[in-house]
């Protein structure tokens, strides 16, 4: 497994970066069949995200090799097992050509770090038939909490809980 050496949040100059990550990675889903996100990205949302400080780069010296977005989940937001105040992880992507290398893995790493920075449950959800991706959620630390409807699919909610030593 390699090692990416620096996790940041994203800033302006990452924007190119961040949406050939997402393209690449919605296109790599789109040809497996997997319809979980719409191509091409929306620059606009990407760039607002930035400016709110919930996107992250995984950094391979310069060059965004992944990234992953944390948000508060606000009221109403999500399946309400996903509890108001607590974060959100959306958006993992990596580059095709990272992919296998763990990266993800790194990516779940870091949002797990800041979930016990801030003293929170960190949720995430992926589409309820991408069994590979449930396997590897469950396989980085996640806990399932179970299927719920979303729009006209089902997604699989998994949590991690800090446990904090004070």
């Amino acid at each position: 497994m390699r090692t990416i050496h620096k996790i940041i949040r994203a800033n302006h100059t990452h924007l190119d970066g961040i949406l050939y990550v997402l393209d690449s990675a919605t296109r790599n889903l789109l040809e497996k069949g997997i319809q979980q996100w719409d191509y091409p990205w929306d620059e606009e949302i990407i760039n607002e995200e930035i400016l709110n400080n919930q996107a992250y780069v995984i950094l391979d010296e310069e060059k965004v090799a992944g990234v992953f977005f944390i948000k508060t989940i606000e009221s109403g937001e999500h399946p309400p097992i996903m509890k108001e105040g607590h974060l959100y992880l959306y958006r993992i992507a990596v580059r095709p050509d990272y992919q296998s290398q763990g990266v993800g893995e790194e990516a779940c790493g870091a949002a797990f770090t800041i979930a016990k920075k801030a003293n929170r449950i960190i949720y995430l959800d992926c589409w309820e038939g991408n069994t590979k991706l449930k396997e590897f959620y469950s396989n980085t630390g996640f806990n399932y909490c179970g299927d719920f409807p979303e729009n006209d699919y089902w997604i699989s909610v998994f949590k991690f809980e800090p446990t904090i030593n004070m």
